[in-house]
């Protein structure tokens, strides 16, 4: 296997919204047109130099041709219509206009206008996935090797298409195309047509669940909420300076599962309507993670439901009471100092904004890794370390090599602090671990490492970051058996094996 995989990325968003512009709402046959998956557009300078400066991605990161460029054969794509309230702004004019420009960038100023008036999630969702099978199938020609790609809908259908790809010929045709295999996920359930600012209908909830599951594009697996309150539970906060002064995300901020939300876990873990649906655990509050948590420690769930963290990072503490790091040095480096709210200027209380929850703590992790779970590491610059590290990275990283060493080396870091500390309570520690990079939701992505045409580049380096943490000649720095692995292993482990693993074990 030489492939790689992506467990969370969002291939279909920016075309799905510059798609707003034209009628019928479907793809285009044209690979080099915005509203296709396919279409590419490498960064220039000008976009380098936005993102660097205000934070704002112009540029397509997770579009398929990238992908087939950096040969990713297998991406889970979260599929959800984007909240109301990315457009609902509070704040200074300058700071409205700078997220405006980021989202319209994005998506298109017709489909900003669709989400002002949304009422009906729901339709949108359907709407969406049929975008997105509108292009399955049709071959794409890419560096002169010609590519499509198929949903898939378990592992028996997965494996047959990666094995099918093993026989295409480099010089192959439009008849016998690599096959790129998507896995369709659902990012916010916020699609049942909650969160809208009115009252939900519970039996319309719970019909629509149903109709999900059995759904042409049936997710594998979903996150209760997102950005904002749906009405199911609470979310954790997602923005820092400056989104978090002009998007309002207090109402039931850390809140836990309500009433509905609790009926729903229920119905998505059911045999009911082809089996489970399983939960992923990004966007919760702390609240609704403990008692997801602990729901399926219960006897009836118990061994038969892994934790799932698509795209998320360490935080560096052991658990939301800890109120800083567990002094490991590259715990240190992830965990951000709370914000004084009014400094912030989100409220006049006076109250520290802690930042940190939305990523997740050594006691998390080691219950992800006992429940055969997985994590895939999100590359956005906003999660993967803190403030005070880019600042004194930003100083350091002058030069193009110097760049991808230092910014890939985030990147090892939350891979090794895992690890070790798996390995310190005896549990494998390299093993799930897997890259779920969230591009083309609206991330920062690590410089030099823009798009997933990028993702040979990140392999190398941290291939280099691997060794040079093993050693050479020497005892290796895991004290159990099972996590001394070579450097070359741990790195197939983190871009394919781990999430091949998983989903041969869970996939239906």
């Amino acid at each position: 296997m030489s492939f790689k995989i992506d467990i969370h990325c969002h291939p279909q968003l920016k075309p799905y919204g510059r798609a707003h512009a034209y009628s019928p709402l479907i793809q285009s046959e044209n690979a080099k047109e915005v509203s296709s998956l396919w279409y590419s557009s490498p960064p220039s300078y000008v976009d380098k130099a936005a993102n660097n400066l205000l934070g704002i991605t112009q540029f397509p990161q997770a579009n398929l041709s990238a992908a087939a460029k950096a040969d990713v054969q297998v991406m889970v794509v979260a599929i959800g219509c984007i909240e109301k309230g990315f457009i609902q702004f509070k704040g200074i004019a300058g700071l409205f206009e700078k997220v405006l420009v980021n989202l319209t960038a994005g998506f298109g100023k017709k489909r900003i206008e669709v989400l002002k008036n949304m009422e009906d999630y729901w339709s949108d969702f359907q709407q969406e996935a049929a975008f997105i099978r509108s292009g399955e199938g049709r071959p794409v020609q890419v560096n002169n090797r010609w590519m499509t790609y198929k949903l898939v809908r378990n592992f028996s259908e997965l494996n047959r298409l990666i094995e099918q790809n093993k026989q295409v010929p480099e010089q192959n045709t439009p008849g016998q195309p690599v096959t790129i295999a998507v896995i369709p996920c659902v990012e916010g359930l916020h699609i049942l047509n909650t969160g809208l600012g009115k009252a939900v209908n519970r039996a319309d909830v719970l019909a629509k669940l149903k109709a999900l599951k059995n759904s042409p594009a049936r997710p594998w697996f979903v996150s209760i909420c997102h950005h904002f309150f749906n009405d199911l539970c609470g979310h954790a906060r997602s923005f820092k300076s400056p989104m978090i002064n002009t998007l309002d995300q207090s109402e039931g901020m850390d809140s836990g599962f309500t009433d509905l939300g609790k009926e729903v876990l229920e119905v998505l873990l059911s045999e009911a309507d082809g089996g489970p649906v399983f939960v992923d655990l990004k966007h919760m509050s702390i609240a609704a993670r403990t008692y997801y948590i602990d729901l399926i420690k219960q006897p009836k769930y118990e061994g038969k439901v892994p934790l799932i963290i698509s795209h998320g990072v360490c935080n560096g503490a052991k658990d939301y009471t800890a109120g800083g790091p567990t002094h490991q040095t590259i715990g240190n480096d992830f965990y951000d100092i709370p914000l004084k709210s009014v400094k912030a200027g989100y409220d006049r209380t006076g109250k520290l904004i802690d930042t940190n929850q939305i990523n997740f703590y050594d006691d998390e992790i080691l219950d992800m890794i006992r429940s055969k779970g997985i994590i895939g590491i999100q590359l956005d610059e906003r999660r993967i370390a803190n403030d005070m590290t880019f600042k004194k990275l930003k100083k350091t990283a002058n030069t193009e090599y110097n760049e991808k060493f230092q910014y890939s080396k985030l990147v090892w870091h939350q891979v090794q602090y895992i690890a070790q500390l798996a390995d310190r309570r005896g549990l494998p520690g390299w093993h799930h671990i897997a890259i779920g990079s969230d591009f083309d939701g609206i991330v920062d992505p690590l410089n030099r490492f823009w798009t997933l045409e990028e993702y040979g580049a990140l392999e190398e380096f941290l291939l280099i970051h691997a060794r040079n943490f093993i050693g050479v000649n020497v005892p290796h720095p895991m004290k159990h058996p099972v996590n001394q692995l070579a450097a070359e292993e741990i790195v197939r482990r983190i871009f394919r094996e781990n999430a091949w693993s998983f989903f041969q074990k869970w996939y239906g």
